[in-house]
């Protein structure tokens, strides 16, 4: 190690119960977007085998993919939101 520099070693803050709640809403927030947006994935192939412009797989289509949308972005703001906590009120790293 260079003269001068010192390494310094910042203990992991303790789980309070926030931030376990912010976790768990996290992880349940991930399987969501992950069963939304395979669903929105399985709904075109269904929809482009089928050849027929349906209004209604469209329409279920379309609410598939904004809810994995809007979903991913609440659990994003979570993140920041947990990434904060974490670091103990100091901007978390970017995600």
């Amino acid at each position: 190690m260079l003269p001068g520099l010192q390494k310094s070693v910042v203990d992991p803050p303790e789980m309070t119960p926030e931030m376990v709640s912010l976790k768990r809403k996290i992880n349940f927030l991930q399987a969501l977007y992950l069963v939304l947006f395979i669903t929105s994935l399985v709904l075109i192939v269904v929809n482009t085998q089928r050849h027929a412009a349906s209004s209604a797989g469209e329409y279920a289509w379309a609410v598939a993919l904004g809810s994995a949308v809007v979903t991913r972005l609440v659990r994003q703001s979570l993140v920041a939101k947990y990434n904060t906590a974490v670091m103990g009120g100091r901007p978390g790293p970017l995600t």
